[in-house]
């Protein structure tokens, strides 16, 4: 029941894909497509491990997975740069809409 299935062997190196997939889509929205290109890069790489691994290059299936967290890694802090700027951007441009409202009601106040 528990038997293992005759299908190709399994890499003992992470692929990175669920998290790669994720932060790509992630940096995707709160950046620009520029900051996903990282994320693009990450996931060919995940995808080439166990491919790599089965075919019998367990030295490129290892390098495929460093170079898959690598660029994990990276699309990770562009998103989270990403996610700062959005912030950032509402907090200023929401003190700006407040500071002109607050302007001109000063204005008139100023003119009665």
């Amino acid at each position: 029941m528990n038997q293992p299935s005759a299908g190709a062997p399994v890499s003992p190196y992470p692929n990175y894909l669920a998290w790669s997939i994720t932060v790509t889509v992630l940096t995707f929205c709160l950046c620009c497509m520029v900051g996903s290109i990282p994320g693009i890069v990450a996931i060919v790489y995940g995808s080439q491990v166990n491919s790599k691994f089965a075919s019998g290059d367990e030295a490129g299936a290892r390098r495929a997975s460093e170079n898959a967290k690598i660029w994990t890694w990276v699309c990770t802090g562009l998103a989270v740069l990403g996610l700062i700027w959005m912030i950032v951007s509402f907090f200023i441009n929401g003190a700006s809409f407040l500071y002109g409202d607050a302007l001109q009601e000063f204005q008139r106040m100023q003119t009665r």
